[in-house]
């Protein structure tokens, strides 16, 4: 992640439905299942997304404390998402440093195949959930809450498939009425 990099994300000074600010504290708090909830939510959305510790809620520039900066270790914190998502999440830890204070930036990409699912329950998560990020008043993550939501995660999905096919040379892709047939079976069952 480079300085400009980081200065366009926090442009904006606001949380968004790809951005998302946490105060500083350490890998080894309660945050880092609200971080981990937040990769898996992000990986399922469009485009990723990022989450950067150091900001306040307010927005302010606050920096991540220097004993709490030691504890982002990029392996640790894979291994850890490792548990929950399934398949993979796709997503890199950098420490950034900006007048004179370090932040700790995660940089989320959405899923390459299929969405991610989570794989384990405790800790404030639910095996076979699927997290997303709302487009709510107020970006959020949660499972998916409804229909819509799930119509939205499943056509990001064909068109992943059908760009994959693409690479693989077939000409056909997907078409909208088999995805269609398959959204019309997800609201039978009232999700």
């Amino acid at each position: 992640m480079t300085i400009d990099n980081f200065k366009r994300i926090i442009e904006s000074g606001k949380e968004s439905i790809s951005l998302e600010f946490k105060e500083s504290e350490s890998w080894d708090s309660s945050l880092k299942n609200k971080l981990t909830k937040f990769i898996l939510a992000a990986t399922n959305t469009r485009e990723g997304g990022n989450l950067i510790v150091g900001i306040d809620n307010s927005g302010k520039l606050v920096g991540v404390k220097a004993e709490h900066l030691t504890s982002y270790k990029e392996d640790v914190i894979k291994d850890y998402v490792s548990r929950y998502a399934d398949p993979y999440a796709n997503f890199s830890v950098d420490i950034v440093e900006h007048e004179s204070k370090n932040y700790v930036v995660f940089t989320v990409r959405e899923f390459s195949e299929m969405p991610v699912i989570c794989k384990k329950e405790g800790d404030g998560f639910r095996k076979g959930a699927i997290y997303i990020r709302t487009r709510n008043r107020r970006p959020e993550t949660v499972e998916v809450p409804d229909s819509a939501h799930m119509r939205e995660l499943v056509e990001l999905a064909t068109d992943k498939m059908n760009e994959n096919l693409k690479k693989r040379g077939w000409n056909r892709a997907i078409s909208e009425s088999a995805a269609n047939s398959f959204l019309s079976q997800i609201e039978d069952l009232n999700i």
